[in-house]
């Protein structure tokens, strides 16, 4: 009796993890991160669809139509592109000098692109996620352990969502994917080239909670 009282104990707490896990209330994204609601009254900000509303940096610019880039502009975004899906990657398999490496490289790829014409980036939308690149990468870098490390990555993420939304570049597809359990079920959204669910905020613990919400 006492094994099929722990048997049955053990399948509800496996049935409740699976369902938060799988939770799809895209409220709990917001303001994971502390603080970072910057966003006034501004005629130049773009009012943020889908998934952005629940971001929180919510003052990240998102361009109405992606605009095309000079054929050097859209390599150097694809490398920028590329780097981040390392750190990702590095982090679902909770390597951290793998992602040390892919934060290094991801700075020198935004540095890189430059600045954009203004014929281009007339509302300064890559000037804006660039900043944002450049100072949350170089505090990542410098923090310790893996789970400061990915708290910053969700910035980066959702910098890196608007860019890809904002700018039309030849690359592969990649996906929006949100996960409710981490920073305290407050969830944190990332991109991933991959269909299957492998994720850079818990790692090797639970590495397919999480689901598809958006092909880019």
């Amino acid at each position: 009796m006492k094994k099929n009282t722990l048997f049955g104990a053990v399948a509800i707490a496996t049935l409740l993890l699976a369902v938060a896990c799988g939770s799809t209330d895209r409220n709990t994204a917001k303001d994971h991160h502390g603080q970072h609601n910057m966003a006034g009254p501004d005629t130049t900000h773009v009012q943020h669809m889908s998934l952005a509303d629940n971001f929180a940096h919510t003052e990240l610019l998102i361009l109405p139509t992606p605009v095309q880039l000079s054929a050097s502009a859209q390599a150097s975004m694809v490398d920028v592109l590329n780097a981040y899906l390392s750190m990702a990657d590095a982090l679902t398999k909770d390597d951290i000098e793998a992602a040390d490496r892919a934060i290094e490289a991801m700075l020198q790829k935004v540095e890189a692109v430059g600045t954009l014409p203004d014929t281009v980036d007339e509302k300064g939308a890559w000037r804006q996620h660039a900043a944002l690149y450049s100072a949350k990468l170089q505090e990542m870098l410098h923090v310790e352990g893996l789970e400061a490390k990915r708290s910053y990555f969700g910035h980066i993420s959702e910098a890196m969502y608007c860019t890809v939304k904002s700018f039309a570049f030849e690359r592969q597809t990649v996906y929006a994917n949100f996960c409710p359990m981490v920073f305290d079920n407050k969830g944190a959204y990332w991109l991933s080239s991959k269909t299957q669910i492998e994720n850079p905020y818990m790692g090797t613990k639970m590495p397919k909670c999480g689901e598809q919400k958006e092909e880019l």
